[in-house]
C-alpha cells in the first residue's frame, strides 16, 4: 500500500485467524501558519481500513510489516503442509 506522510505508529496491521490480514490507518496532519499577522490552522484526518483475505492458509506467526518511505509491505510466509 502506498501511504504517504503516515508514521509507523500510525498503522497497524493484525492477522484474524490463518487467511485474514487487517491494516488499520489513522493519519492526523495539522499545519499552522502565520499570515500578515493572522494565524491559520489546517487540520487533517484520515483513515483507511481493510481486511485481506489470502488464497490459502498463511504462517502469522512469522509474518513482517515494513512501513518505510510511504511504502507499507507486508510479507506473509504460506503455512506448511500438514
Amino acid at each position: 500500500a502506498n501511504l504517504p506522510n503516515t508514521d509507523k505508529k500510525d498503522v497497524k496491521v493484525t492477522s484474524e485467524g490463518d487467511r485474514q490480514v487487517r491494516v488499520d490507518v489513522v493519519q492526523h496532519e495539522e499545519q499552522k501558519k502565520d499570515a500578515n499577522g493572522g494565524q491559520t490552522t489546517f487540520s487533517e484526518f484520515g483513515s483507511y481500513d481493510q481486511l485481506v483475505t489470502l488464497p490459502q492458509p498463511a504462517d502469522m506467526k512469522d509474518m513482517k510489516v515494513d512501513n518505510s518511505n510511504g511504502q507499507l509491505v507486508i510479507t506473509i510466509p504460506k503455512a506448511k503442509a500438514s
